[in-house]
């Protein structure tokens, strides 16, 4: 417990817990109020094996570091996370993070990206949380619990007429057998019209996931 005397013109503070002792002097009785409290909370933290000193910053690195690798999309993760770390929401202790925090940083990120680019990003931010709680030790309780995410986008109902594709082939110069850059670019938009497959899987196909005589292309790894 902590027991706060004068001594002279300022005031002495000493804090003993389970073996633990630690003293400082303040000008004013509030002051020594303030650290003694916030130094037996630290110590309460401890004993259940939290870690209260630990900036987020300090996490999301360890996160990127350990869990970000095993991920499909790990390049784009950690070029979201190193974003957070820039953010102010990254200098605080995690432990102190409370949901109004998660509330603020997502009405910044508002400004500037979409509702679905937010709520990409906040599906990293809850693991982070739920990895800090569960498996590290940091926190013991998920800020995210009770936050409200930004609502879904609307579902794409637009489709290519064939207006539009003529319009790409037109820009494009495309024609068979035509082997240019902006020609390929055509071609793979072709292919995504007829497939709908992504991006990212049309650049990832390769020839032994192809069967021509039964005009199927192969995805194995596919959202």
């Amino acid at each position: 417990m902590a027991s706060i005397r004068k001594r002279g013109s300022s005031y002495l503070v000493e804090v003993r817990k389970n073996g633990f002792y630690k003293s400082s002097t303040f000008k004013t009785k509030n002051e020594a109020a303030i650290w003694a409290a916030d130094i037996e909370n630290t110590l309460d933290l401890q004993s259940r094996g939290l870690q209260p000193d630990t900036l987020f910053s300090v996490v999301i690195e360890r996160y990127i570091e350990e869990v970000t690798p095993t991920k499909r999309g790990a390049k784009n993760e950690e070029a979201r996370l190193r974003r957070l770390l820039r953010d102010d929401i990254a200098d605080k202790f995690i432990v102190d993070i409370e949901t109004e925090d998660l509330e603020r940083w997502i009405k910044g990120r508002l400004e500037s990206v979409q509702e679905a680019s937010v709520r990409r990003e906040l599906a990293t931010i809850g693991n982070i949380f739920k990895i800090a709680l569960e498996r590290w030790g940091y926190i013991q309780k998920n800020p995210m619990i009770g936050l409200q995410k930004p609502s879904n986008s609307k579902a794409r109902t637009q489709r290519y007429s064939d207006e539009d594709i003529e319009a790409i082939l037109y820009v494009s110069g495309y024609r068979v057998g035509l082997d240019t850059t902006r020609a390929r670019v055509a071609a793979a938009m072709l292919f995504a019209i007829e497939t709908a497959m992504r991006a990212g899987e049309i650049c990832g196909l390769t020839w032994e996931n192809v069967n021509f005589e039964k005009r199927i292309a192969h995805l194995p790894i596919t959202k």
